[in-house]
């Protein structure tokens, strides 16, 4: 894994607005899969979810949904559906007993026939259940990952392995990874920095997770394990609030699980998620007290490593439902977390600003109605104090004509606090913040759709100034030929005013070449404007594609821009981008045979002024499907 580790857990609600759907469609059609990967992660301009959805993508690649078996939770792992269409394609399904294959999809009301060519990779559509069941094979996969740099210098290598499987009901895997510039352990600690592993069974409504796993109910206000980039307003449009998520957690990424077992049930429209667990925390102790949490997941160096897995958060709790088919949800969520010392076991005081008690008990309520062309959400704390209290909810409108326009409200308290979730608000953990946004996307021209979207939040104490974030998106896609552009502008109180504009194009020159150029302006308070200029072309000669690319970037203090590195398994991360220089990145996979997949990547940074380090950074990674 390349040594920019990116963020945090959260609930991955792979939503995408209107100008996600139409980049690169009819250009990721020509490409292998990968590239439809490359194509949603060239959209995320900040750098923290990344990882996050890079993985939710990759997995998808290796086991595509079946349309025809899927439930309304796994359909909600796809890019670019929102409750709207996952509600009607659901109800299309039942009317006409499945469908003959993916592209039966366009009759499906609001589903954008642009959109199949991008979703295409992370669907299939099997046999029907409702006509007749069909037999399913063993699949495994093994990935073996390596990132190291060059100098006498240079960080300790990364290594990463994971084997995972599923057969029929039953799934399991096992992953080790020691990040880029960690030490290896002692064997009796595993050898590794971080070792995961479970075993699932799901079937008719009910399941199990024994080992790692992930836990999102409602909006994710009390448990959030899964929020994403993606379950952002700004870019789903319409938040999905409601379900219980019970995933294992087969990821690289060391925070954000419990470790233990979890089950699900289901009787006609009630429903049951129990679970048991804990997580090793990073975290500075004193007086029996924990005093900071360190989620980055890194120990390279003696203070990131004497803090390391130095307390544990012990979690029980459970989520009830009721559901009246995909139209009205009822939802209870109640959770009471301890955290005890590795050493001696002892019980600690969470922080300060928290809780006095050993065990807080969370408790939240959430609600949801959705029609085909209304939805209405919320999500409510139960607080044991008024300034615990948090809640957050709105509605959705949405129309063939006129779009999707959506209202969402929220309000966290001075004392709100979720360890495994994060409310969707710009303030630490989302905490002492009210806030309304608004959000329209829809088509505004023959192939043109945009975006536009209006954040205003303030403190919840009175006598503040407010805060704003806008942002507007405009695509242009007509054949083979895509131009984008991208402007944002954000004013916090306390932080100087940001704004930034990108403008990008791609053309597929022939079925083997493909080019993309792009720009942008960013620009802070008091200091001068930056720039960055970056070009790309894409060879596909079967059974190899080569991937090249070049950023020069001049930017102003404090501003950052995430460097562009080709897709491979397992390596999410990339350079961060500062000062001014140039970043070059060459990548190239082959096809060994028809099941095993090599990977290579090299990146390199210069800088021109400064003394940043630079550098060259390899990556090599295996995938081999059996």
């Amino acid at each position: 894994m390349l040594c920019e580790r990116l963020g945090s857990v959260h609930k991955s609600r792979l939503l995408i607005v209107s100008l996600v759907l139409a980049v690169s469609l009819p250009l990721a059609a020509q490409e292998p899969a990968s590239g439809a990967v490359e194509a949603i992660l060239g959209l995320i301009v900040g750098e923290e979810e990344r990882e996050v959805v890079a993985e939710r993508l990759e997995r998808l690649l290796r086991n595509p949904v079946d349309i025809n078996a899927a439930t309304a939770e796994e359909l909600g792992d796809l890019p670019f559906l929102d409750d709207f269409a996952i509600r009607n394609l659901l109800l299309y399904r039942s009317q006409h007993s499945g469908f003959r294959n993916i592209y039966e999809l366009k009759l499906v009301q609001g589903m954008s026939t642009g959109l199949l060519p991008l979703l295409e990779p992370f669907i299939t559509a099997g046999t029907s259940p409702y006509m007749v069941a069909y037999p399913v094979r063993t699949k495994q996969e093994l990935l073996l990952g390596t990132g190291f740099a060059f100098g006498t210098n240079a960080p300790k290598p990364a290594l990463s392995v994971r084997y995972e499987g599923a057969k029929k009901e039953w799934g399991w895997h096992f992953a080790a990874e020691k990040d880029k510039g960690e030490a290896w352990l002692p064997f009796r600690e595993g050898l590794f920095d971080y070792l995961t592993g479970s075993v699932s069974w799901t079937k008719d409504g009910f399941g199990a997770v024994l080992g790692d796993f992930r836990l999102t109910t409602g909006q994710g206000l009390v448990l959030g394990q899964t929020l994403s980039y993606f379950s952002s307003l700004q870019y789903s449009g319409a938040v999905s609030g409601g379900e219980a998520r019970l995933s294992p957690h087969r990821s690289f990424r060391e925070t954000g699980f419990l470790r233990g077992i979890a089950g699900r049930g289901k009787w006609g429209g009630f429903s049951l998620v129990a679970f048991l667990g804990y997580e090793p925390v990073d975290a500075r102790v004193e007086e029996g007290r924990i005093r900071t949490l360190y989620p980055g997941g890194l120990h390279r160096d003696a203070g990131e490593r004497r803090y390391r897995h130095t307390a544990r958060r012990e979690t029980i709790g459970g989520y009830f439902a009721y559901d009246r088919g995909e139209t009205l949800h009822l939802g209870l969520t109640a959770m009471a977390y301890r955290y005890r010392k590795v050493t001696d076991g002892s019980r600690l005081l969470p922080q300060v600003r928290v809780s006095d008690r050993e065990m807080p008990l969370l408790t939240s309520a959430d609600f949801r109605y959705s029609g085909r062309h209304l939805m209405v959400f919320l999500e409510s704390v139960i607080p044991s104090r008024r300034e615990a209290y948090a809640v957050q909810g709105g509605a959705a409108l949405w129309s063939d004509r006129l779009g999707t326009l959506t209202l969402q409200g929220r309000w966290y308290g001075t004392g709100n606090y979720a360890p495994l979730g994060r409310p969707d608000g710009y303030s630490s953990t989302g905490r002492d913040e009210r806030g309304i946004r608004l959000m329209w996307r829809g088509e505004v021209a023959m192939w043109t759709t945009a975006t536009l979207f209006y954040d205003r939040f303030r403190k919840t104490t009175a006598g503040e100034r407010a805060s704003h974030l806008l942002s507007a998106k405009v695509s242009y896609l007509r054949d083979r030929t895509l131009v984008m552009a991208d402007a944002r502008f954000f004013s916090k109180v306390g932080a100087p005013e940001r704004w930034s504009l990108t403008v990008q194009g791609e053309r597929q020159i022939r079925e083997w070449l493909i080019v993309r150029a792009g720009s942008r302006l960013l620009g802070t308070e008091g200091e001068r404007a930056g720039f960055a200029l970056s070009g790309r072309a894409r060879c596909l000669y079967d059974p190899l594609t080569i991937d090249l690319s070049a950023q020069y970037f001049d930017l102003s203090k404090g501003s950052v821009i995430p460097g562009y590195a080709p897709y491979m398994p397992m390596m999410y991360g990339t350079r961060m981008l500062r000062n001014s220089g140039w970043f070059f990145a060459c990548g190239v996979r082959y096809a060994v045979t028809e099941t095993a997949r090599l990977n290579f990547r090299v990146s390199h940074l210069y800088y021109t002024r400064g003394t940043l380090p630079g550098g060259t950074f390899p990556d090599l990674s295996l995938t081999v499907k059996f």
